[in-house]
């Protein structure tokens, strides 16, 4: 039988309280770092989408005033008894044309767009493993530094491998009546902490997680219940995410330690 291992949850939330204020400053410069990241990577797949349909558009235009300004179709307007509109606007005039436009754009931009997406992922996936560096320097009562949060790209290769075969666990146990997948997403959970702390590999940093985490996934499936009830409040009153994700990552960084503490 497994030994059992705790921690108090009251602890963990008040850990995650005294630290957030404490160190405000250094959460609020990573907040506005991830917001920033993101409004740029939004505004360059919009900027790019635009600009392409707005070409595919004209040339499916001049294609349509090809059509309009056949003999044929000036013939049937010159016999048409109500006056007719040369303006044309292949959307307008074809509704087939949002569709083609759609078809196009994905058939030929479809590369460049998950492109787009695995430089996404990979830029965050490096600055969530920076943050985590963060909170885990916190809790050793390091003084946290900014520059940290872009200190663990070289785990990214790391991370994202270990992260794909997390995913594959959870997904396929949620396919199993739901309650495995939960029970694996707790038991593995902790793998990102044994990359960037213990500099464990992919295989051996689930391995670790699920070490740390023996004895203890029922509480921790609590756990993460309140978490998610405390964050959901502080965001429902406005003090958004800015706080609420401090809170979860501290609160769960806690919690780790402490298990890890009795492994």
């Amino acid at each position: 039988m497994a030994k059992q291992k705790t921690f108090s949850f009251l602890e963990a939330i008040k850990f995650a309280f005294i630290n957030l204020f404490e160190h405000f400053a250094i959460f609020l410069k990573t907040g506005l770092t991830y917001f920033a990241f993101f409004a740029a990577f939004i505004g360059l797949v919009v900027g790019f989408i635009i600009f392409t349909i707005n070409s595919i558009e004209s040339g499916l235009n001049t294609v349509a005033g090809h059509i309009v300004n056949h003999p044929v179709v000036q013939a049937f307007k010159m016999a048409s008894l109500k006056p007719t509109t040369f303006h044309v606007r292949i959307h307008d005039k074809f509704p087939i044309g949002e569709i083609l436009i759609g078809l196009r754009f994905v058939a030929e931009h479809a590369s460049v767009i998950i492109l787009f997406f695995i430089i996404f992922w990979l830029i965050q996936t490096g600055l969530k493993l920076g943050f985590t560096k963060i909170n885990l320097d916190i809790y050793d009562k390091k003084p946290p530094v900014y520059k940290d949060l872009f200190s663990c790209f070289g785990l990214i290769g790391r991370a994202v491998v270990a992260s794909f075969l997390y995913s594959l666990m959870v997904g396929f146990g949620l396919l199993l009546f739901v309650i495995p997948g939960i029970i694996f997403a707790i038991k593995f959970g902790f793998y990102l902490y044994a990359i960037i702390e213990e500099d464990c590999g992919i295989i051996d940093s689930l391995k670790r997680s699920s070490q740390i985490t023996n004895g203890a996934k029922w509480q921790l499936l609590s756990f993460h219940g309140l978490l998610i009830f405390v964050c959901t409040l502080l965001t429902s009153i406005a003090i958004g995410v800015i706080v609420a994700v401090p809170v979860f990552m501290l609160a769960e960084v806690y919690a780790y330690k402490k298990l890890k503490e009795q492994t």
